[in-house]
């Protein structure tokens, strides 16, 4: 309030920044009327008045900003559709095979699923098979793999967390391409430098869109000095993902290569944010974007060089695992009581 209770013009707060498409949605605030500047004769719903000390909800990813008449208004953001999208499909293909199959036992997989033959059916990292038979979706299907409960919950508590305010700061178009491709990325790395061992997650390309933010905010100190505090709080997601790296079947590699690609990633489309000016800019992202895709197509060529002799049991991985756990006594599962929605899954997916 001023000096005779006239209320006193906030500032501008402005630290999440708007995507272009929001600035032909809203153009002014006059008093409780908010207009839509397509459409000035009808009100926009997206956007409310806010009173007092109320400021930017950063956790929800909202954006406020003044009206012509000093009300700050709020611009609600886009709906991350993209993140729910394949939180669902990541739920989707860890419930069908529990209910179709069986939860394996605590000895075999802690995570509380399904046994690793399943996840091998449903289309789990598997280099020999990648290889040796052509099954080219085993570098995708990964993504949407988890080895049972505890692993999805801690995957989704970050991508529903977090990596829904990137998808919604950035736009669905480059946030679920950085998400794809670090994803494949990691597959890539870890099929490479895991050879003999099976893998699953969509930890690769969360953290791949970690490591894309981490590069997007080295890009925003170097050119306004800020941003620490977001490099903070994608920290503390790197380590919880980097922890969930030592469960069974949780294919740490791709942790690994999905977020150097999107470090990279991140650092080519962010610095476009007069980083280094606009002439730098240009050749650093040539550079980047150069190293990146050689980077990756010798990992892939490398798929064709490995000795793939020694990991010939990846072939029927159902042998494998009953004589291993035979050692111990347990009984091994590698059949679900029905596969039609597994068959149907991996129909849709080749």
């Amino acid at each position: 309030m001023g000096l005779f209770g006239k209320k006193k013009k906030q500032e501008v707060v402005k630290e999440l920044p708007l995507h272009t498409r929001h600035k032909d949605r809203v153009a002014y605030a006059s008093g409780n009327h908010f207009k839509d500047k397509a459409d000035p004769q009808s009100a926009d719903t997206n956007v409310k008045t806010l009173s007092g000390e109320n400021v930017k909800n950063e956790k929800e990813g909202d954006y406020h900003q003044l009206g012509e008449d000093g009300d700050e208004i709020e611009i609600k953001p886009p709906t991350p559709i993209f993140t729910y999208f394949v939180s669902a499909i990541q739920v989707f293909t860890l419930v069908l095979p529990l209910l179709t199959c069986t939860i394996a036992p605590f000895a075999i997989n802690p995570m509380i699923g399904p046994y690793p033959t399943i996840l091998d059916d449903w289309g789990a990292k598997n280099t020999y098979k990648l290889v040796v038979d052509g099954q080219w979706s085993r570098l995708f299907m990964p993504i949407f793999l988890h080895s049972g409960v505890i692993h999805l919950l801690g995957n989704l508590a970050i991508q529903l967390d977090q990596c829904k305010l990137y998808e919604q700061q950035w736009g669905i178009v480059l946030y679920s391409f950085i998400y794809i491709a670090t994803g494949i990325s990691g597959c890539v790395f870890s099929a490479v430098s895991m050879p003999g061992s099976l893998g699953v997650g969509g930890s690769g390309a969360i953290m791949g869109v970690l490591g894309a933010r981490i590069g997007e905010g080295l890009v925003k100190y170097y050119d306004a000095g800020g941003g620490i505090d977001d490099l903070c709080v994608t920290g503390v997601s790197v380590i919880f993902v980097l922890l969930m790296s030592f469960v069974p079947f949780v294919d740490w590699p791709a942790h690994v290569g999905g977020m150097a690609s999107g470090f990279v990633l991140g650092l080519i489309a962010f610095s476009h944010q007069n980083f280094w000016g606009r002439y730098g800019c240009k050749v650093f992202s040539v550079i980047a974007g150069v190293a990146l895709f050689f980077a990756f197509d010798i990992l892939f060529g490398a798929l064709f060089f490995i000795d793939l002799s020694p990991y010939e049991y990846l072939a029927d991985i159902c042998q494998y695992y009953t004589d291993y756990y035979a050692q111990f006594g347990e009984e091994f599962v590698c059949e679900c009581y029905d596969n039609r929605l597994r068959d149907f899954w991996y129909y849709i997916s080749s």
